[in-house]
């Protein structure tokens, strides 16, 4: 039984994610307590969300999608001859180690890509690519709107098409 719940669970993740799997048969009855709601990556009480929790899908679609309180820099499309990729920065006053820590969370709990080696802090997803960078330095994609002396971070949120 416990082993059926594990790969419902995982199989309902991936579904939730995206990611296509095999029909299954027979579906785990919804879980009777509430999932714990996310304040903390750190805090060790915060449960992952579940598979048939009504935030874990929400959760992973987020991590893609325009942040929170942050200011759209660009929205450029770069076309080269095998593939087209379509990128959106964000600046944002919050320190990029917080901002690394708001996605590391569910970039880990969605089964995302994490690469964390100090300068780079990345999540990628199939075609889809996020990454952070401190607002005073080069190195990322840019465009005519230049990060803010306000803004502390840049968030690059990238998508590569193939053709």
């Amino acid at each position: 039984m416990r082993n059926r719940v594990r790969l419902l669970l995982v199989l309902a993740l991936a579904s939730a994610c995206g990611r296509t799997a095999e029909p299954v048969r027979e579906a785990a009855p919804p879980p009777t307590a509430p999932v714990a709601a996310v304040t903390s990556v750190s805090s060790p009480s915060v449960s992952s969300p579940s598979a048939s929790s009504p935030n874990a899908k929400s959760e992973c679609d987020a991590i893609f999608e325009a942040p929170p309180d942050a200011e759209e820099l660009c929205n450029e499309h770069v076309r080269g001859q095998k593939a087209e990729i379509h990128f959106r920065s964000y600046g944002t006053s919050e320190a990029r180690v917080d901002v690394n820590r708001r996605y590391q969370g569910p970039a880990g709990r969605c089964h995302f890509g994490v690469v964390t080696k100090p300068p780079i802090f990345s999540v990628a997803k199939d075609n889809l690519r996020l990454s952070t960078h401190e607002a005073s330095e080069t190195g990322f994609p840019t465009c005519a709107n230049a990060p803010k002396p306000t803004h502390k971070t840049v968030i690059v949120i990238s998508s590569k098409t193939d053709f």
